[in-house]
């Protein structure tokens, strides 16, 4: 399995898969993160995005935006080329979901099946796995790689196509920032 994005949520994210017994193949963009994370949890790193991807059969993604996504994913050397046909992509940053749409078209394109699964809670929830999960893509594929997604939050909820888990999330976004 392949962790792109080693920031404060994706590195609890990552030692959590790790601890759940998935081996990880990590990448960011400042090495040094992906380097002193493979140290403690005993996975390897990747040089770029497309080295991850090929050596995976889910590539994992918590990055800081749309931008970051589509560079992550669609630049040359990018995710999308070097996936390898079977492979699950899981976006879980929180991102439009126009942008997880553009991406799943090329993974789907390259042989790949995405996912979105952006989540709900903090810090300290990414610590304890306790994130709450709203996945969007098709069912078969979110329930193949819900082992995955447990091991990082729960609950974890398929709520629709791909680009629903984006749909879902900034709604809870907005009842959330209404309450306060």
């Amino acid at each position: 399995m392949a962790f792109l994005g080693l920031g404060r949520m994706g590195t609890p994210m990552a030692r959590n898969l790790a601890r759940a017994g998935f081996p990880l193949v990590l990448y960011n963009r400042t090495a040094e993160r992906a380097h002193a994370l493979a140290a403690e949890v005993g996975g390897a790193v990747a040089a770029g995005p497309a080295g991850a991807a090929a050596e995976a059969d889910v590539v994992v993604s918590m990055l800081a935006d749309g931008d970051a996504v589509l560079q992550v994913y669609l630049s040359p050397g990018g995710v999308v080329e070097g996936l390898r046909p079977g492979t699950v992509a899981v976006d879980m940053s929180t991102v439009g979901p126009d942008v997880v749409r553009e991406v799943g078209a090329a993974v789907e394109r390259a042989g790949g099946a995405m996912v979105d699964a952006p989540v709900s809670g903090s810090v300290p929830a990414a610590e304890a796995a306790r994130l709450m999960v709203m996945a969007g893509g098709e069912g078969s594929v979110v329930e193949r790689i819900r082992p995955v997604l447990e091991a990082m939050g729960s609950p974890v909820f398929h709520v629709g196509p791909l680009g629903s888990g984006q749909v879902v999330k900034l709604a809870v976004n907005t009842l959330v920032l209404g309450l306060n």
